[in-house]
């Protein structure tokens, strides 16, 4: 015979009495003599004795000042385990071209830098909305750099530039970064330059769409249409 402790869910009615067992959900009723039936009430704990399935209340154990047990919360399903998407984009730009005292010109679609017997040359590309556009969030991006004729043949580095917006516009746009970019050795030469990570946001969150070359100490030309980005990106469903 096993002896538990439950409590009852109201009066006795015909020698039974409704009890929830402690840890319990379910609902059981118990045979419960006269004395206890009597006296009895929601909410008081019952001794409760089982043998064979049989649940007897046998003693009252003490009148709860409190409302009925509440049953256990059901138990929230798991979440799904969330899906993680990777994957890796190139991207052309949709404009490239150079700005050179004042003005876009209007005869190349090269990224120019530096100074010549012209004036003060910077290269730009932008690459619309497609960067922002990517499934998830860009989590590294290289950028192709081929150098073209033209300037010193001995080994450069552009200056590139992080630039706001997302295509040309009628003026010079905002720089809102620079960094050293790649070793290029005479024309032809193509090297891959890694965006540093701190643009990364910039380009996620569409802050910035273009990418030029500032430098203003050596003369250099880029393969403007050629300046793919191939960006890897990282979403989670």
């Amino acid at each position: 015979m096993r002896a538990t402790k439950g409590q009852a869910q109201g009066v006795a009615a015909a020698g039974l009495i409704q009890v929830r067992r402690e840890g319990k959900t379910d609902l059981d009723w118990a045979s419960v003599d006269r004395q206890i039936g009597s006296v009895a009430v929601a909410g008081d704990w019952l001794l409760l004795l089982e043998q064979d399935r049989q649940l007897w209340a046998v003693a009252l154990l003490g009148t709860a000042p409190g409302p009925i047990i509440a049953p256990p919360a059901p138990e929230e399903d798991s979440p799904e385990t969330a899906q993680i998407v990777t994957g890796t984009d190139t991207i052309p730009p949709t404009w490239s071209g150079t700005w050179r005292d004042g003005k876009w010109r209007g005869d190349t679609s090269h990224m120019i830098q530096g100074p010549s017997s012209w004036g003060m040359s910077r290269g730009a590309a932008f690459y619309g909305k497609k960067l922002k556009s990517l499934p998830g969030s860009i989590t590294s991006m290289k950028v192709r750099c081929e150098r073209l004729t033209y300037g010193s043949y001995s080994q450069q580095r552009p200056t590139m530039a992080l630039l706001a917006g997302t295509s040309k516009p009628s003026g010079w746009p905002t720089v809102r970064d620079t960094a050293s970019g790649p070793l290029l050795g005479g024309p032809g030469s193509v090297e891959s330059w890694t965006v540093p990570t701190s643009w990364l946001d910039d380009f996620n969150s569409g802050a910035a769409g273009g990418i030029g070359i500032v430098g203003t100490s050596n003369y250099m030309r880029l393969d403007g249409p050629g300046l793919r980005v191939t960006a890897k990106w990282r979403d989670q469903r």
